[in-house]
């Protein structure tokens, strides 16, 4: 029984800053989300492009007959939206390969670092069990989600 209680202690310890940890995840999630969202509107609803347009490209707009299905408004915005979703897919990828690169090399990523530290704060904060059990407790942990009972 007392034992319980020791494990249920350090397992609230070991999320205790977790909202914080799993923040830059939120942020990119949120991000991409809402990046992928506006993309829609800014390639094919009328409207918004054509306000885009005049605040930040100022190309020639093709007469109204060219601009009645959503297939003609994305083909005029396409010529300025198409280099900055290239560019955009371009930097995902180039940053997919860095990071296949870097745990290659051994290197870990922001996650796998994140559990190294909760682990080594752990084990600071308890260092009357052994160190090894407590890397593994910590680290099998996930860095998000509910609590395991």
């Amino acid at each position: 029984d007392d034992a319980a209680k020791v494990v249920s202690k350090i397992s609230e310890e070991n999320r205790s800053h977790m909202y914080l940890e799993y923040l830059p995840y939120h942020t990119g999630i949120a991000t991409a989300g809402i990046f992928g969202a506006v993309s829609f509107p800014m390639v094919f609803q009328k409207e918004t492009v054509l306000w885009f347009n005049d605040k930040f490209v100022t190309a020639e707009v093709p007469e109204s007959a060219d601009l009645e299905t959503i297939l003609e408004v994305g083909s005029f915005s396409w010529s300025w939206m198409e280099p900055i979703i290239g560019q955009a897919s371009f930097i995902f990828l180039v940053l997919q390969f860095v990071r296949s690169q870097a745990i290659n090399l051994g290197l870990k990523p922001y996650g796998h670092k994140i559990l190294g530290v909760r682990s080594k704060r752990m084990c600071k904060k308890y260092p009357q069990y052994d160190p090894i059990f407590l890397e593994w407790f910590s680290e099998s942990d996930a860095l998000y989600g509910k609590q395991k009972n």
